[in-house]
């Protein structure tokens, strides 16, 4: 993987596709973004398990203040709809 002078950070996980959704959700609110979803085999329940690449840019949290900002005065939905 090329390091990128615009990622802050990286984070590599495995995660079982009961809770794939929600972790993504999770981590997309906190500013991650995804980089790499491949499955990975199953978890020891017979459920699937993916590995999950994940890097927070640079000013993720400016990023994510803006993006806020954005939905209020909406009327429900997200600032991605």
């Amino acid at each position: 993987m090329m390091m990128d002078s615009t990622v802050e950070e990286w984070n590599v996980d495995y995660v079982g596709f009961g809770g794939l959704e929600d972790w993504l959700n999770e981590a997309n609110e906190d500013g991650w973004v995804l980089h790499t979803l491949e499955r990975s085999g199953e978890t020891t329940e017979g459920d699937y398990r993916f590995f999950v690449v994940m890097y927070k840019p640079k000013n993720a949290a400016q990023r994510a203040a803006e993006k806020w900002s954005l939905t209020m005065g909406t009327t429900g939905g997200h600032a991605n709809e």
